[in-house]
This record gives structure tokens, sequence and C-alpha cells, in this order.
């Protein structure tokens, strides 16, 4: 599921305006992203957790030129999945 699709299936579900939901799914995420780049976690209960994570540097090489190259060190989030999914009720 891409971002227009989960914008188009939440407007749907919830009776709102894709405008509405559009924002809301923006501020969602920019919250996340702050979060994460200020080097906290994000919890969400019966989702999972995003972590902050940092790559070290790594020693690469160019396949073309068969020179070794040195990799950036480089900073994203991992977001291993709830260990249960949260149980749905009707």
């Amino acid at each position: 599921m891409n971002n227009s699709e989960l914008i188009d299936a939440v407007a749907e579900k919830a009776v709102l305006t894709k405008a509405a939901v559009k924002h809301t799914v923006d501020v969602v995420f920019e919250v996340i992203t702050d979060e994460l780049a200020a080097g906290n976690d994000v919890r969400i209960h019966g989702f999972g957790t995003f972590h902050p994570h940092e790559r070290k540097p790594y020693m690469g090489h160019n396949p073309q030129t068969a020179k070794l190259t040195m990799g950036k060190a480089l900073t994203g989030a991992l977001n291993p999945p709830a260990r249960k999914p949260a149980r749905r009720r009707a």
C-alpha cells in the first residue's frame, strides 16, 4: 500500500474528505520523522516501534574500476513489527 492508497482507504472508512486525511497522514509521518531525528523511539501500540538506527561506515568497491572506497555512515529507522497484531473488535 502506498501513501495515496492509505489516504483513500482511511478517507473511505472514516467518512472524511481526502484532503483532511492527507493532511492528517502527512502530519503523523512528520511527527514520527521529527522524533526519530531527535533520537527518540516512537512506539505505536499494536503496530510496532520505530527506532533511530545509525549504520557505521563500510568498505565497498567499485566493480568497474575495482578500487576500494569508504561508504558513508547512514542514519535511518528500524521498524520491527509488533509481536502480535492487535485484535480487531467488531
